[in-house]
């Protein structure tokens, strides 16, 4: 799958680009060593003894957070999620056309690297420098996916009805799948666009307002298709073909399937796209995932 493939390279990039690597070693070693360096206070008893009473005091009111926070937490982690993405997408295209601006692209086409390099090295850049925020959206999503079961079977009973009762089970596994795909294919979609956008225009400006459009073009489709087909043209395929009550249970798990076909297709539409636009050969492009 190249959703995969593509993740898993761009959180890694600095263990498949050795020019990057050999640059970070440095200084992550000067880094580790001025920490090892530095004087560690020494707390006193009694200060220890108060930070220990007032984090007890606070207990109940983070688990009124917690549990606050645990039954929406399928549609935050989707939140989260396009948050990180719109990030990356406005800030890779960004950054590469004030490479435009400033009259340095060309010269930095020039290298060995090239301009597929260009656009790699910045967008491989930004998830290296936000690292940090990975673990943070990793535990919102294991949340998420902890807590689709619950959305499904007692808050959705509203808007489901006896589809809440009877098949919550497989409506939350389905959901759930396209969640953990959503985490993986959203941000890698928005770094595609942030590489492909700056090709096409030189002001930064412009560039972030054409990139952010287009992924939220992207994404408007993604959730207007998968409303269609679940509120649309299922339930009148089922009807039309007499199916009885016990047939819609394949409603979910065929939305998640489409939905997911339908991201899957665009990511590879959108990384050939990005290969005829730069001019750089099919071997070269995928030399860039291994």
């Amino acid at each position: 799958m190249l959703t995969w493939r593509l993740y898993r390279t761009l959180n890694e990039p600095l263990k498949r680009e050795p020019r990057i690597w050999r640059g970070y070693e440095r200084l992550l070693t000067l880094l580790h060593q001025r920490i090892a360096a530095r004087p560690r206070p020494q707390t006193p008893h009694v200060t220890q003894v108060i930070r220990f009473i007032g984090l007890l005091a606070f207990i109940p009111v983070i688990n009124i957070a917690v549990i606050g926070l645990f039954f929406p937490s399928p549609l935050i982690a989707l939140a989260a999620n396009m948050a990180f993405s719109l990030l990356i997408v406005t800030t890779v295209s960004g950054t590469i056309a004030r490479n435009h601006e400033l009259h340095t692209y060309d010269l930095m086409s020039a290298l060995p690297l090239g301009r597929m390099g260009i656009h790699w090295i910045h967008c491989t850049a930004f998830f290296e420098a936000q690292r940090r925020w990975r673990l943070p959206l990793q535990a919102i999503f294991m949340l998420g996916i902890v807590a689709s079961p619950f959305l499904f079977g007692a808050v959705a009973y509203p808007l489901t009805g006896q589809r809440a009762v009877h098949f919550w089970l497989i409506d939350a596994i389905s959901f759930a799948l396209f969640l953990f795909y959503d985490f993986l294919n959203m941000p890698v979609i928005a770094a595609v666009l942030g590489m492909v956008i700056p090709a096409y225009a030189v002001n930064s400006r412009n560039v972030r307002g054409f990139a952010l459009g287009a992924w939220a073009l992207l994404t408007l489709l993604t959730y207007l298709l998968a409303a269609v087909i679940a509120l649309y043209v299922l339930p009148s395929l089922l009807v039309r073909f007499g199916a009885n009550f016990s047939a819609t249970i394949i409603i979910a798990p065929s939305t998640a399937a489409v939905v997911i076909a339908f991201r899957e297709l665009v990511t590879r539409a959108l990384w050939h796209h990005l290969k005829r636009t730069l001019n750089i050969s099919a071997v070269e492009l995928d030399l860039i995932l291994r």
